[in-house]
Formats: structure tokens, C-alpha cells, sequence
């Protein structure tokens, strides 16, 4: 490797050296705008890096576009040299500079119509991102630190990226964190992960921090009520729900974005539904559907046909069925795991209410999968919830009880007609084993614990279905 960088010109060796602070696959402009100073001028930047291209120096991705990264080995040995010359140092703060840039400016087209092509450039710079965020903390730099994920809040609302809200609570527990104006973004997305993570009481109390400390009427003031709303409807405060999205109706207005304002009707049809006031929920789905598609953002397109599948699931499952579908195809073209496991988990329990056993047991393990690989426990135990339905009604008992136990033990509650529906299947299981052995395997199941839920009903389906 010295012999192969001792044959580079000086100027294409110290752009070699200055490449090493990349930790992925980086566009030509990121180059430029992190690696260019005086002593290296811009427009000399691609011509050098074509010519450690031809030298076998540096690889080239080429996907929809062209990037340019070290192998590893590569990028070791130009960290070293850049330490050697004290150039590291300076680097690193160009290089989270551009990276709080970018996900500033990515982060805010995630909110329309520009959401595919946002969410294709944030997901290609991750290891980048990442990498600038544990540089910023550890070298005391509060700005990119705490900017950076509270730019990021709908890669954890929505494609559940929880290293996120990993990123925020180390930003906040920084000590000047309190003091800085980006304080109450990161923690609004702090919150926001907590609503996936079986945490509602945390994330209800970090939300209402947030939005007493943000800009009244501001985007941070809306990510935070939609945090609040969100915890609230999780723990079957549904009153909360609405209250807060009628109070806060003309401050989203007055924001003047249609995404939030999409959001806002999402949770107020759903709020009407689970208060099982369904021709409430009905009456909202157009002017639903309507918002959201005026959006422009997939995101908000899914949310709201996910709505209109909920609200039609029992009335007409047809109609049900086809919106889930869409829901589904709308969400994963942007990368939204949740509106996709969600209405996958929908899909499944109509499935299991009309379908073959057999279909909806591997449809229900499919569900299970998707929240396992993305590490969402609140919504894994929804889809459980219902998959005890599902074993209650084609007589699988033993895991029934099991999943029973482990899903009632959670701090995350069931409510509303989802409620009802488990206590039946409880009662129909409970009286096929009888009361005692019921109630044993009930306890066996409560010693699971919710990060080991989905883990236990893998194991379950697989026997079924093995059997």
C-alpha cells in the first residue's frame, strides 16, 4: 500500500488522505464540498479523483449514480496519514458540517412529494451520518449533535430507524445541551422513539417537555404533538388524542404543510374508530384521503389508505383489503416500515377472520418477522395481540395462552375493540384447557418479557406450521 501511494502525485496523495474521512460511498459533490480548501481548489477535485479511480486507489459504486469510496484497509491507512499532518481534526468538522447540512435539507423533503429521491440520498449516507454524529459527541460539538437527529425524527417515526433516537438521548445528555435552540428537536424525536420501544409513559413525558420548550406553532411544536397524540392513543387515552388534535387544529393550518396536517386526520379517524364511533371515522376518510394526496408524500398517501382499510376492515373487507394493499405498496416505495407493518398486520388479521389457516399463520409470521428486524416492540405486540385471536380460533391453545401472557404483561395496554376481541379469545381458551392450566402457561408466557415476544411467537408458528 505505501509503495502503490508513493507512486501518487502530491496532490492526488493528499486527496487521498482527505478521502479517508468518509466512512461510506460518497457522491462526487460530497467530495468536493468536504475535501476542497485553499490548498486543494475545488475544480481540481474530480479530475484527481478520476486519476485515483485509474490508479486502483479508490472503488467506485455506481447505482442510479456514482459514488467513490476506500476499502477499508485503504481508508485505515489514510486515517493514519491525516492524523500525521493534523489535517484529521479539521476534517471531521467539515465533514459533520455537511452531514447536519444534509440531513437538514433531506430531512425536510421527506415531507412531500420529493420524499422517494430524500429518503434513496439519506439511507446512502447513513454510515456517513452515523459516523459524524459520534465524532460530534465525542469531541463536545452540541450543534451537529443535537441537529442532527431532530432533522432526522421522520427516519424514526416512520422507517424506524431506532439508532436515531440513540443519536438524540446521547445528544441530550450532553452538558450544554439544555441551552441550545435544537434541544427540543432532538427530543421530540427522543420521544418519538420511545413510542416504538414500549416506553409510552417516557415518551408522553419527553413530548410534552418538547413542545413546551419549542417554538409555538413551529414544525418542532407539531413533531412533539404528534408524539404526545401518538403515546396517548397507544396507552388508550383516545380522549387526549382528540382533544389535542381539535386544539391544535388551526395552529397546523397556519403552518401552512400539508403533511402534518395529513397526520392530524390520521390520528383523529383513528381515534373515532378505536372509540368505536365508526360512521365518525367514516365521515373523515375524504377529506382524509384528500390532505394527504395534496401532500404529495407516499408517506402520508399510505397512512391515509391504512386508515381507510381500518375503518372498512369489518363493513366491507373487500374494500379493506385493496386499501391495505396500497397502503402497503405506497410505503414500502419510500421506505416506511411502519404504515407497511401495520398494514400488513391488518391484512392479516382480516385474512385470519375469512382465510385458510395455514395462510394466515405463515402471513402472521411474516408480520412478526418485519417488527423483529426492525426492533419495533410496541407494534409487535399488537400483531401478537392479534395473532392470539387467530390460535384461540383455530384451537391452538397452549401457544395461545403463552402469547396471552406475554402480551397482557407489557406496559403498552389493549383497548378499544382490540381489547374485546383478546378477553374472547382468552375466555375460549381458558375454558378449553381449564382455568388452572390456563392461567400456568399465562404465567409462563408473562416471564418472556416484550423484547422477547416476537422471538416466542416465531417458535410457536413454526411448530404449527411444521406440524
Amino acid at each position: 500500500m505505501s509503495w502503490s501511494y508513493d507512486l501518487l502525485a502530491p496532490e492526488e496523495a493528499d486527496l487521498f488522505d482527505r478521502l479517508a474521512v468518509f466512512a461510506g460511498a460518497v457522491p462526487l459533490t460530497a467530495v468536493e464540498a468536504v475535501c476542497a480548501d485553499e490548498h486543494l481548489p475545488q475544480e481540481e477535485v474530480a479530475g484527481l479523483l478520476s486519476e485515483l479511480v485509474d490508479k486502483s486507489m479508490v472503488v467506485v459504486q455506481r447505482d442510479d449514480d456514482v459514488r467513490y469510496r476506500l476499502l477499508d484497509t485503504m481508508q485505515a491507512f489514510g486515517q493514519r496519514r491525516l492524523e500525521a499532518r493534523g489535517l484529521s481534526g479539521a476534517l471531521q468538522r467539515t465533514h459533520a458540517a455537511y452531514h447536519v447540512a444534509l440531513a437538514e435539507t433531506e430531512g425536510n423533503r421527506t415531507r412531500g412529494s420529493q420524499e422517494p429521491a430524500a429518503v434513496t440520498v439519506i439511507t446512502r449516507a447513513m454510515d456517513d451520518l452515523r459516523s459524524a454524529h459520534v465524532w460530534a459527541v465525542a469531541n463536545g460539538d452540541v450543534d451537529a449533535a443535537l441537529r442532527m437527529p431532530a432533522a432526522l425524527y421522520n427516519e424514526v417515526v416512520f422507517r424506524l430507524r431506532d439508532e436515531v433516537t440513540t443519536w438524540a438521548r446521547r445528544a441530550l445528555a450532553m452538558p450544554a445541551a439544555p441551552e441550545h435552540p435544537a434541544y427540543s428537536g432532538a427530543l421530540a424525536t427522543a420521544a418519538w422513539g420511545a413510542t416504538c420501544r414500549d416506553e409510552c409513559d417516557r415518551a408522553r413525558a419527553e413530548a410534552v417537555a418538547a413542545h413546551r420548550a419549542a417554538e409555538p406553532g413551529g414544525t418542532v411544536a407539531m413533531v412533539a404533538l404528534g408524539a404526545i397524540a401518538t403515546a396517548s392513543m397507544y396507552e388508550g387515552d383516545l380522549e387526549t388524542t382528540l382533544d389535542l388534535t381539535d386544539q391544535h387544529q388551526a395552529a397546523v393550518e397556519a403552518l401552512d404543510t400539508t403533511f402534518h396536517l395529513s397526520f392530524l386526520g390520521a390520528n383523529r379517524t383513528l381515534s373515532h374508530l378505536y372509540r368505536d364511533e365508526t360512521e365518525a371515522a367514516a365521515a373523515g376518510l375524504p377529506a382524509l384521503r384528500g390532505v394527504a394526496d395534496r401532500s404529495g408524500s407516499p408517506t402520508m398517501m399510505a397512512l391515509a389508505r391504512y386508515c381507510e382499510g381500518e375503518v372498512h376492515m369489518d363493513r366491507d373487507p373487500d374494500r379493506a383489503g385493496a386499501a391495505f394493499d396500497e397502503a402497503v405498496t405506497l410505503a414500502r416505495s419510500v421506505g416506511n416500515r411502519l404504515v407497511e407493518g401495520i398494514s400488513l398486520v391488518c391484512l392479516a388479521s382480516s385474512q385470519g377472520r375469512h382465510g385458510q389457516s395455514d395462510e394466515v399463520l405463515r402471513a402472521f409470521r411474516d408480520v412478526v418477522l418485519h417488527w423483529r428486524r426492525v426492533g419495533d416492540h410496541t407494534h409487535q405486540l399488537t400483531a401478537v395481540r392479534n395473532l392470539v385471536e387467530l390460535l384461540a380460533r383455530v384451537g391452538a391453545d397452549e401457544p395461545a395462552a403463552v402469547l396471552y401472557g406475554a402480551v397482557t404483561s407489557a406496559d403498552t395496554p389493549t383497548y378499544g375493540i382490540e381489547a374485546v376481541r383478546l378477553n374472547c379469545a382468552w375466555a375460549k381458551v381458558r375454558g378449553r384447557l381449564g382455568h388452572d392450566t390456563a392461567e400456568a402457561l399465562a404465567e409462563k408466557g408473562e416471564a418472556i418479557g416484550v423484547h422477547r415476544v416476537g422471538d416466542e411467537a416465531l417458535t410457536r408458528l413454526d411448530a404449527l406450521l411444521g406440524a
